[in-house]
């Protein structure tokens, strides 16, 4: 028997999960938005010469390989049970966009791409991207990247991959 009483339980908190008409799935974080991180630094007209050039360059090769690549007529399957996950064999750093550095802009870029039965990386598409020229400057990298296929039963299938690429700004970079 208690002593003192009855005594309600306390009240629920923000901290405490409620229930919801929402699946569980559908119940994601939002992550909030990057911010700035680094002062910005001066930068001489070349340099931003250079980032529009190379942004023009990105633009349209993106367009270019969108152009012309053909529908696969191969099937594209999942990593998991007997499909085993391709591994990585090149990795192409991504250029850090000269808007992204300017604002302090860092994080994680989040892309799904397609791995061949060669291991060459197509349709990549961003899934969580950042502002700035970031995700394109992902997807651009991601693109050069090199894999050993993705294996079925001991032979190489194309597969849909996620990848993540993070981008930080070096706080070393400026100094001499």
């Amino acid at each position: 028997m208690m002593r003192g009483g009855w005594r309600p339980y306390p009240p629920l908190t923000s901290a405490e999960p409620t229930p919801s008409a929402e699946p569980a799935a559908a119940a994601v974080a939002e992550e909030p938005e990057p911010t700035p991180t680094a002062a910005p630094t001066a930068v001489s007209s070349e340099e931003i010469e250079r980032e529009v050039e190379r942004e023009f360059r990105r633009m349209k090769a993106r367009l270019d390989r969108a152009a012309a690549a053909p529908e696969a007529s191969q099937d594209i399957h999942r990593v998991g049970g007997e499909v085993a996950a391709p591994r990585l064999v090149r990795q192409v750093q991504p250029v850090y966009p000269l808007a992204a550095r300017l604002t302090g802009t860092q994080g994680v870029v989040i892309v799904e791409a397609v791995i061949d039965q060669h291991g060459e990386v197509s349709k990549v598409r961003v899934l969580k991207g950042l502002p700035h020229g970031l995700d394109d400057a992902a997807v651009e990298a991601v693109e050069q990247w090199k894999f050993a296929p993705a294996m079925l039963y001991g032979k190489p299938v194309a597969v849909y991959f996620t990848l993540t690429v993070n981008f930080r700004i070096d706080s070393r970079a400026g100094s001499g």
